[in-house]
This record gives C-alpha cells, sequence and structure tokens, in this order.
C-alpha cells in the first residue's frame, strides 16, 4: 500500500476501494496475522478450521505453538514452494524439533504442506482484474516460464496491452501514451521435418523443444501415441503408470474423460445435468453424463 499514490488512478482506485480477501463481509474470514491481537487469534484457533498462508523465511516460532496445539480443530499451514526442494524438507525438519508441534504433526493437527499460488489461481478472474485496471502495460514475472508464456499468449490480451516477460538483469522501456503496437506473438511453435519410410514414418523437430518444462513429462517413457483430429495430428506422450497398467485403449486418447467432454472449459464442468457442473474438475476425472467433442 506503500506504493499505491505512485500508481495511476484507475489502480490506486481499485486498491483502495476493493477489500479483496480482507472483508468479514466475505466468506471465508481471512486475517493478516501480524496485525491481529494474541487473544483473537486464540478465538480464532478454537471456534474454526484455520489455513495458513505465509511467507518464507519462517521458523516454527512463528505457528505460535501454544495456540496451534492447544486447539481441538486441525491446522493446515501451507508453505511457499521454491525450487529448491531442500528448503521446505529442512523446515519441516526444523518444525518437528519442538516437541508440542512435533507431536501435533504427526498426529495430523498439524498439516505443513507446499503450495504455489500461482498454480492455484483461476484464470478467468486474473483477466478480468487486468481488465479492470485497464494498464498499457502488462509486465508478467513470478512464475514458471511456460505458464507466463501461456499467460502472455491470451487473444485477448495480446490485443489490448504491450506485454513484457522480462528475464533477470534485463532492462525493459515503459513508454507510457505512445500508439499501441500490436506486440508479435510468443513462438510457441517448433519447425520439423517428416520423412515417410516404409514401414516407419519419422517426425524430427527442433532440440529446443527439450528447454521446455513440460519435455521430462512429455518424454518420460520415450513412447508417444498419436491420433487424427481433423486434419490434425496430435502426439501424446504415453506415461510410466499407463506403461505399468497396461491400457489398452481402442482409441489412442482416453476419451470418457472431463478433457475430451464437451462441457469442459477453463478446468470447470458447465454440464448442467452433471453433478460436478460449476466444480472446478481434473482432466482426467469423468461422469455418467459425458459428452465427446
Amino acid at each position: 500500500m506503500d506504493l499505491v499514490d505512485h500508481f495511476p488512478s484507475s489502480v490506486q482506485n481499485f486498491a483502495r476501494h476493493q477489500p479483496l480477501f480482507l472483508d468479514d463481509r466475505v466468506l471465508p474470514h481471512v486475517y493478516r496475522l501480524k496485525n491481529q491481537h494474541p487473544d483473537t487469534l486464540s478465538a480464532i484457533a478454537h471456534h474454526t478450521p484455520s489455513i495458513f498462508l505465509i511467507e518464507a523465511p519462517v521458523t516454527p516460532d512463528f505457528f505460535l505453538e501454544e495456540t496451534l496445539t492447544a486447539s481441538p480443530n486441525p491446522w493446515l499451514v501451507l508453505l511457499p514452494q521454491h525450487p529448491d526442494e531442500d528448503a521446505y524438507q529442512g523446515f519441516i525438519t526444523q518444525l518437528r524439533t519442538v516437541p508440542q508441534l512435533h507431536e501435533a504433526v504427526n498426529s495430523g493437527q498439524i498439516q505443513p504442506f507446499p503450495y504455489s499460488l500461482g498454480a492455484h489461481c483461476d484464470g478467468p478472474v486474473t483477466l478480468q482484474v487486468i481488465h479492470s485496471v485497464r494498464p498499457q502495460h502488462l509486465i508478467l514475472v513470478h512464475g514458471q516460464p511456460h505458464f507466463l508464456l501461456d499467460l502472455a499468449s491470451q487473444e485477448e490480451l495480446q490485443t489490448r496491452y504491450q506485454i513484457h516477460l522480462p528475464t533477470i538483469h534485463t532492462q525493459i522501456e515503459l513508454p507510457v501514451g505512445d500508439r499501441f503496437i500490436q506486440p508479435e506473438p510468443p513462438a510457441l511453435r517448433y519447425s520439423g521435418e517428416l520423412t515417410a519410410l516404409q514401414t516407419t514414418v519419422l517426425l524430427t523437430l527442433d532440440s529446443s523443444l527439450q528447454d521446455d518444462v513440460r519435455w521430462q513429462q512429455f518424454a518420460d517413457t520415450g513412447l508417444i501415441e498419436a491420433q487424427w483430429q481433423g486434419n490434425d495430428l496430435l502426439l501424446r506422450g504415453v506415461s510410466s503408470p499407463d506403461v505399468l497398467r497396461g491400457i489398452q485403449r481402442n482409441s489412442p486418447f482416453p476419451i470418457n474423460c472431463c478433457e475430451y467432454c464437451t462441457y469442459y472449459r477453463e478446468d470447470r464442468c458447465w454440464n448442467q445435468e452433471s453433478s460436478l457442473f460449476g466444480f472446478r474438475v481434473t482432466p482426467e476425472g469423468s461422469c455418467p453424463v459425458f459428452e465427446a467433442r
């Protein structure tokens, strides 16, 4: 909030008049922990199950040993996910050095769990916030590169804003008021060659494809499946669990799951006849009223 005065008026209005999470009239209630009196925290802990969103670095003292362990309710403690997994494991080890907290963790009363806030953002809401602010420049940082690239490739963002995906120590210019020039969309396609032999077909792609973090999952077993969709040929990596289960499909792709359902959009089910209507669902999920695209 210290920087609000330096932002455009539309941003200032949005920040000052939209309480967002910290509004007692909206459920669930969210509190800034550092601003709460110990008596208030104790009341929260004793009357309702609670979730902590905390910022690293923290120590076990942060968990207010007396408050958490005295509560009969379970606590889910979300720890920021970092590329360095040792940081998370080190914190768990440190947490277990406090006897009462160690016992609470073992009993399941306190459940530490790593989270990536960006991975749980609702895409449509993110776009709505951007459109509400109406910036001229949109800078995307703090996230996995391929996630940021996917967001930057959204057509409704590409046609309205100047999008920047800066790297560390790279200077970017943010001219204000200049005529909007449509930026080139990030390159998401990879060139290759197709060679038809007598008994096989060879598909050769640029090696830069391996730089994407999704490549390891795609190439997990070295096996792929292909299926025609119209005039396009879709490729799917066969995962280790699929190989171990020895799944035999009539179709290379599982067609009876949410990912290939007509009503699966934006990670949610929009079939009013389904019990999952309106809920976030996984691509592998299924229900009795599935309809293929």
